[in-house]
């Protein structure tokens, strides 16, 4: 079985076509950005926050920027998966600068049968 932090970069990469989407199934309540991306240098990486929620077992989470034709993508994270909120931040990796990017986060529970996906506008400071 192919691991679900191995299948997120490469889910990812293609996000960016994708209209905003609710949860792939109801037992997941979602992702989410929160707050702003905090810019590392000047251009650079990213960090921002997420929030998510995702039934057991656990699994693996992601995000990804776009500003001004520059993408990049974080590594993936180990997601907890037990139906509780939790806050994580990730560094997105690129030559980013202050402005405005469209993310994408993407979460997914150990059984690949539930993932959600955030698609929000996210100012970089």
């Amino acid at each position: 079985m192919v691991k679900p932090r191995r299948l997120l970069p490469l889910a990812l990469a293609g996000l960016f076509a994708l209209p905003a989407a609710a949860s792939a199934n109801q037992k997941l309540t979602g992702i989410s950005f929160q707050g702003n991306g905090t810019l590392l240098t000047n251009p650079g990486n990213v960090n921002v926050t997420v929030r998510y929620v995702c039934p057991p077992p656990n699994g693996a989470l992601a995000a990804g920027l776009r500003e001004s034709g520059m993408e990049g993508l974080s590594e993936a994270h180990e997601a907890t998966c037990d139906g509780q909120g939790h806050f994580v931040t990730l560094t997105v990796l690129g030559m980013f600068t202050p402005g405005t990017a469209e993310g994408v986060a993407a979460v997914v529970n150990g059984n690949a049968g539930n993932a959600a996906l955030a698609n929000q506008k996210i100012a970089i400071k």
